[in-house]
């Protein structure tokens, strides 16, 4: 204990390796920074978290956090299929290779229509707080025959617009499963639990709609796919009802994980690391990732994440 009364990280611990424990001195300090998924699961396991939880699988408490593991959110995002007029051909074959290898052009060098994001508002928000964002997918480079004009079906070319949520109000949390640092935490999303949300991704869907009607894009016949969730089938496609059944079957992961290991000041109970990303009630350790943030950025989180680490 310092005389400030707090715990001082003085050794670090790694899980067993070929049945030994392998330890390091700590003389300055640690930084956690192994993401909002594992960060939380590190603290538990060092006695770091709600007490309760702690308790309950014999580990000893070294600071009663109820933060750690809380606050857990990403960006829902939700794909809107179409069709263009042009052939659903392969985008690869050997001349691609080829052209790609000796030039590096074509499609091997692009990532196609993901090159393009849009972060945009809607009516529950301004211009400087945009909370939908879109991004198309199609005409990129992967699995193919090899022959050229090779095609991958007699129909048209499938694309897609994914419909970001980029301020959810939904919140989850990650706990232990045992006290085993082998047995991997319990994940419990929660996404889409909040109404808003929902409401928020349904009007992202009709901003895809929106765009998709514009002459730059009806130059392409791009034309909202007929083909429908039947879980969803009781409700008139393709209306604001029908999406807002669709988005609970078909809501993909953003892979924007964050929150779990919040920053704030000491007002706020829940709060793990202060504005310096110190844990609160242990010298020498603090965290560096996404799971100090406590709400997710209106975009990409790569950069933020970066310059929190920096």
């Amino acid at each position: 204990m310092t005389r400030e009364g707090c715990h001082k990280l003085v050794v670090l611990e790694y899980p067993p390796q070929d049945g030994k424990v392998s330890t390091i001195n700590v003389s300055r300090e640690v930084v956690v920074s192994a993401g909002a998924l594992k960060t939380p699961f590190i603290l538990k396991h060092s006695g770091i978290g709600p007490k309760e939880e702690l308790e309950n699988f014999d580990i000893t408490v070294v600071k009663d956090l109820p933060g750690v593991g809380e606050n857990f959110h990403y960006h829902p995002t939700f794909p809107v299929s179409f069709t263009l007029n042009d052939l659903d051909e392969y985008d690869d074959s050997w001349a691609v290779a080829v052209e790609y290898l000796t030039f590096r052009i074509g499609p091997l060098s692009s990532t196609g229509l993901t090159q393009v994001v849009g972060v945009l508002s809607n009516n529950d928000t301004t211009d400087e707080w945009p909370n939908v964002q879109l991004k198309p997918a199609g005409y990129q480079s992967g699995c193919a025959p090899g022959e050229i004009d090779a095609l991958k079906s007699s129909g048209k070319r499938s694309v897609s617009i994914s419909v970001g949520r980029q301020h959810p109000g939904s919140r989850g949390n990650i706990t232990l499963r045992s006290s085993n640092v082998t047995d991997k935490p319990v994940f419990s999303g929660n996404f889409l639990g909040e109404q808003e949300d929902v409401d928020g991704l349904v009007s992202g869907v009709n901003l895809a709609l929106k765009l998709a009607e514009t002459e730059a894009l009806k130059a392409w016949n791009l034309t909202l796919s007929t083909t429908t969730l039947s879980g969803c089938a009781d409700y008139h496609y393709p209306s604001d009802e029908y999406w807002a059944c669709a988005v609970k079957y078909d809501t993909a992961f953003g892979h924007h994980y964050c929150g779990t290991a919040k920053m704030g000041n000491s007002s706020d109970s829940m709060v793990v690391v202060d504005p310096q990303l110190r844990v609160s009630g242990i010298s020498g350790l603090r965290v560096a990732d996404a799971s100090v943030m406590p709400q997710v950025t209106s975009n990409n989180i790569a950069a933020p994440v970066m310059m929190i680490e920096e």
